[in-house]
């Protein structure tokens, strides 16, 4: 059966199970190259002991209400010697962590890729994605193929 077969095979009105499908297949797809990219990193990177210095405040402000989010600063030494500042991606409306407080990372010496080296900094916002794609993946998959509406 084709992929086309498929979508003429559905009733008229399933423009919303197709916008779902699409966008379910993107942020699958989104969480499929973010785990690749964490698998590179662990396989040619480099590991390094990386020091928390300060919290970076990110204000986000609309018409409701403002926010205060903290992302996590960190310096390590990379394997040239050179003293490397990274600022995580991750942030979160307190703070975790105190100032001084030591973090393995791994990094790319040629560019300037870096993630903590734990599952969430590693696979967080994959399994996220995954979490939230998956379901609604298989949803509107089952809809194209067992609906004889």
């Amino acid at each position: 059966m084709e992929l086309l077969d498929i979508f003429e095979k559905t009733p008229k009105n399933n423009f919303i199970h197709k916008v779902v499908l699409s966008i379910s297949s993107l942020l699958i797809i989104i969480a499929s190259i973010q785990f690749g990219i964490s698998q590179y990193l662990l396989a040619n990177g480099e590991l390094a002991e990386a020091t928390l210095v300060e919290f970076k405040e990110i204000r986000s402000a609309d018409r409701n209400s403002n926010s205060t989010s903290y992302a996590p600063v960190y310096e390590y030494m990379n394997k040239f010697n050179k003293k490397i500042r990274y600022e995580s991606s991750e942030s979160s409306a307190f703070k975790f962590g105190d100032i001084g407080d030591k973090v393995i990372v791994v990094y790319i010496p040629e560019s300037n890729r870096t993630r903590v080296n734990s599952f969430w900094g590693l696979y967080g916002f994959a399994s996220i994605l995954t979490i939230i794609a998956l379901p609604l993946f298989l949803l509107s998959l089952y809809y194209f193929l067992f609906n004889k509406g």
